[in-house]
């Protein structure tokens, strides 16, 4: 899926059948791309009812090598799935990531939220570059 604009993403969201198994949502605006995520949620969510959201940290998903796998791969005990959300993040996590995304199976989304990314940056080429990502920057308004 590559790379969206902030101003499409939802619009991008509600058109595709096939919903990301994984969304990236950087910028320096640490408050724009927390409501971008936030914004996500909502438009994934079914209406009248909340979407099962697990928060997790980058230290989180790299003191347990299995703790992303886990939470990509559960389900609720309703047969729902749930969103799979890792905030303040960056490269430390691909190592997590890259199996998941390699792996072709079928989990949870996965929404990654990270300040600016450099063009260099591992997760950012990662997600940009997975047929089953999207990478969504968001720049300060000016």
């Amino acid at each position: 899926m590559a790379v969206a604009k902030q101003a499409d993403v939802l619009s991008l969201l509600a058109g595709k059948r096939e919903v990301p198994q994984c969304i990236l949502v950087y910028g320096a605006d640490r408050g724009a791309v927390y409501d971008l995520c936030q914004s996500i949620i909502r438009k994934l969510s079914r209406p009248g009812e909340t979407l099962d959201v697990v928060r997790l940290t980058e230290a989180q998903v790299s003191s347990s090598k299995d703790r992303l796998y886990s939470e990509f791969a559960s389900r609720s005990m309703f047969g729902d799935g749930q969103l799979v959300w890792v905030s303040a993040t960056g490269d430390g996590i691909v190592k997590s990531l890259e199996p998941l995304l390699e792996s072709k199976e079928a989990g949870n989304l996965i929404l990654i939220d990270s300040e600016s990314l450099a063009k260099s940056s591992k997760l950012r080429k990662l997600c940009e570059s997975d047929a089953r990502s999207l990478s969504v920057a968001v720049y300060e308004e000016t």
